[in-house]
């Protein structure tokens, strides 16, 4: 008999021993895993910028970053006079279609990886390039009292409206942009619009120009 409760005692204690190891295992393997998922942040160095994602709720809290997966909500960023100097994080807006950043400090744009923006306003900045050559879908741009010396719109077949006026733009071709209604490119330093002899016939236009700038088939 007491050989029997001698035995029974053994194997109880060796099965809780088993069963001890196993749940602690089971409790570091928990442990690992979460500590192995890890959220993907965008960086977010402008503090005013980072603001206006926590007022329309992709952000909690200014704090630099903002959780990636978030910034797929965000369809328009309208963020005029707040005195922004950095969009830093916009590239991870792919459903962006409306962009309104006017007079504010920024002086570097990337919207490269915003290939649904159909509207881009952002004049009053410190603007001295901007690549547009992937928004295949933009209709309206408008750059005004920037510093920009070159704009290329030969890849946006749809673009309805160019401002450009008030820059150091020196040369401009939009003969590949016949839905091209509205032009402003006044108080530059060109002299020669390069367009299609559709364009230079249609007196519909509303384009305009300074005193001493002319429209042809070749500025060259």
């Amino acid at each position: 008999m007491r050989s029997s409760i001698f035995l029974i005692t053994i194997l109880l204690a060796c099965f809780y021993s088993c069963s001890t190891d196993e749940d602690s295992q089971n409790m570091e393997s928990t442990e690992q895993e979460m500590q192995e998922v890890v959220v993907d942040r965008t960086a977010i160095p402008d503090p005013v910028f980072e603001a206006y994602l926590v007022s329309i709720n992709a952000d909690d809290v200014v704090d630099g970053s903002v959780i990636t997966e978030q910034l797929l909500l965000v369809d328009q960023i309208v963020v005029d006079d707040l005195g922004i100097e950095d969009l830093t994080g916009i590239e991870n807006c792919p459903n962006l279609y409306n962009l309104w950043l006017q007079n504010n400090n920024v002086s570097s744009l990337n919207v490269s990886q915003n290939t649904k923006l159909q509207f881009l306003y952002a004049d009053g900045n410190n603007l001295t390039s901007i690549d547009v050559s992937n928004l295949a879908v933009l209709e309206k741009l408008s750059l005004r009292n920037n510093n920009l010396s070159t704009i290329n719109i030969t890849n946006n077949p749809v673009i309805e409206l160019l401002e450009v006026s008030d820059n150091e733009i020196n040369a401009i071709s939009v003969v590949d942009n016949p839905s091209l209604f509205r032009l402003d490119v006044t108080n530059n330093p060109l002299s020669c619009i390069e367009a299609s002899e559709e364009q230079i016939n249609n007196q519909n236009l509303n384009w305009t120009l300074d005193a001493d700038d002319t429209v042809s088939l070749d500025c060259n």
